[in-house]
């Protein structure tokens, strides 16, 4: 009797720290992906990927924690000097999602993705001014502007899938596609990490995915997931195309083996993948990457 009563008194207190709970959880989420994704850069030093995520969370706790976790990512990564443009326009987006997320315009899908990169845009602007105008820096810029918004978009799509997600566990294409994106991201943030200054993390990790990805959904979705980690891991090291090629083929040739054993697929994966590693063994991926394949098949058949 005195049990029943002890466990009847306990379950108010913990109906009542579950949401604390949740929310904490949710909010420590947030700060270490926007720290993580202040990381990663694409065309030699824009680093739009941890202000995308402010302009993605909700104002409030959730937005506040991934405020801190991009400057944080960005002295961390970048330096005071270099980190400061994105702090400024993350503060900026963030001041916008509180000032206005009560009116039905910041539910509006493209409100925040054309916000966040009108205001990256601004401060690139007059970072750019101070350093001078050149063709590759207006180009640049411009591409930059364009990406914020377009990384805002996807992740929002990505955290649809986490904040609502739908009945019985299924996954649309527009959710599907946002997870592939924001992941590419993670990866690219990832890639600088490297031992002996050629192997990277990111890479091998994306070995592992793309042929994760071909062997459990098919060919489509080996042949997706094998083009975006190839753009996103060209984007970060300024290669024109080589990883795009090196990731898409042996992930579209892993999908013919969805179903089978695991060891067909990787199996598959290492012969489409030597040979593109031949073909572009004289560039700066080549050799490196043959190590990394390998790498990331043994990943997958663990």
């Amino acid at each position: 009797m005195t049990a029943k009563e002890t466990v009847g008194r306990d379950r108010p207190l913990e109906r009542m720290l579950l949401p604390w709970v949740g929310r904490l959880s949710e909010g420590v989420t947030r700060f270490l992906l926007a720290a993580a994704l202040s990381g990663a850069e694409v065309m030699g030093g824009h680093a739009l990927f941890g202000l995308a995520l402010v302009g993605v969370c909700r104002p409030g706790g959730q937005g506040l924690a991934a405020l801190l976790g991009a400057a944080l990512g960005y002295l961390s990564f970048w330096g005071f000097v270099g980190g400061l443009r994105y702090i400024a326009a993350a503060m900026m987006t963030y001041a916008v999602a509180l000032a206005l997320g009560e009116f039905q315009i910041y539910h509006c899908r493209w409100f925040m993705p054309l916000a966040t990169a009108a205001l990256n845009g601004l401060v690139g602007f007059v970072y750019q001014s101070a350093a001078g105008w050149t063709q590759a820096g207006a180009v640049g810029w411009a591409l930059e502007v364009v990406l914020t918004g377009a990384a805002v978009y996807f992740f929002r799509l990505a955290f649809d899938l986490w904040e609502q997600a739908g009945p019985g566990g299924h996954l649309t294409l527009r959710q599907i596609t946002g997870v592939v994106v924001l992941g590419a991201a993670l990866m690219m943030t990832l890639a600088r990490v490297t031992v002996a200054d050629n192997y990277a993390l990111g890479r091998v990790l994306c070995v592992a995915a793309v042929l994760l990805a071909g062997w459990k959904g098919g060919v489509g979705v080996g042949a997706t997931v094998g083009v975006s980690a190839g753009v996103a891991m060209d984007l970060a090291a300024g290669t024109p195309g080589v990883y795009t090629v090196t990731y898409a083929l042996p992930g579209l040739i892993s999908g013919l083996f969805v179903g089978q054993g695991r060891m067909m697929a990787a199996l598959s994966y290492l012969l489409t993948g030597s040979c593109v590693v031949l073909w572009s063994w004289a560039m700066e991926a080549g050799g490196s990457h043959g190590y990394e394949m390998a790498a990331g098949v043994a990943l997958f058949l663990l």
